[in-house]
């Protein structure tokens, strides 16, 4: 992805790798899109927390959190890692709704946070334990 960055001479795209918790709030706060190119995430907390951010995040069909948390087109796309083509499609037309995407931001952020909440949560987690 750096590659492909590099030669189609993308600006404004940054891989910042692993941060710590505490470090991540800031790196959400100044993006518009997130990117989980992951092979293999059991869940992708991530996922939730860009989401909460009100991100637009294209994430990996290898995330469960993927199929659990990503509307897409309305706070992000589900892609295959392997398919080079597919992940780069995804990113031109992020950028190419960019104004969209920041316009709906909010929209994102308090949808997130209402699904994510405690009392779902509890609820989603009575209701495992009850069908067990």
């Amino acid at each position: 992805m750096k590659e492909f960055c590099k030669e189609k001479i993308l600006k404004n795209v940054i891989f910042k790798g692993f941060k710590q918790q505490e470090e991540l709030i800031k790196h959400y706060l100044f993006s518009d899109i997130f990117i989980l190119p992951s092979f293999k995430e059991v869940w992708g907390l991530v996922v939730n927390e860009a989401l909460t951010s009100g991100l637009y995040v294209l994430s990996s069909k290898y995330a469960g959190a993927s199929y659990n948390l990503i509307e897409d087109g309305f706070n992000g796309e589900v892609f295959d890692p392997g398919n080079v083509d597919e992940i780069a499609k995804l990113i031109k037309k992020s950028k190419y709704e960019i104004k969209n995407i920041r316009e709906k931001r909010d929209d994102v952020s308090q949808h997130a946070c209402r699904a994510f909440s405690i009392e779902n949560s509890a609820r989603d987690f009575i209701k495992v334990i009850k069908d067990v």
